[in-house]
């Protein structure tokens, strides 16, 4: 069996504030809308050739919160909603942050509860084979 491909449909869509709460520094996430241009349709060898190469390390892609917030404001989003997603992003992300760190919590007590119960079998044996003597 064969795969092809033959034409590539890009079509640009609005940008929204997001909910995302895994961005890394204080801004606002950002997700495509459900608004979209018209499709515009290219031959698969056009438009890799209009790509001219641009593919890019991942890590190139994390856009500084200020470029976001440009974005977000250039795509006509209002000041009040942008700040809004921010706020809701950093109370979600500390919630994460509070949760994984009382998981964190309850493991080492766990642990320590383990270790004990480990050292009170081994005491046991050590006096039982104590007393067989």
């Amino acid at each position: 069996k064969q795969l092809t491909f033959h034409n590539v449909e890009v079509r640009e869509y609005e940008l929204v504030p997001g909910c995302n709460p895994s961005i890394t520094d204080l801004g606002p996430p950002v997700e495509l809308g459900w608004r979209s241009s018209e499709a515009v349709v290219y031959s698969l060898d056009q438009y890799e050739k209009s790509r001219c190469d641009l593919r890019c390390d991942v890590d190139l892609l994390r856009m500084p919160a200020c470029v976001r917030h440009d974005l977000l404001l250039f795509h006509g989003n209002t000041v009040a909603s942008i700040r809004k997603a921010t706020e809701e992003a950093y109370r979600t992300n500390r919630q994460r942050e509070e949760t994984a760190a009382l998981e964190r919590m309850k493991r080492i007590q766990e642990d320590k509860k383990r270790n004990k119960l480990f050292k009170m079998i081994d005491i046991s044996s050590m006096l039982s084979s104590v007393l067989r003597i």
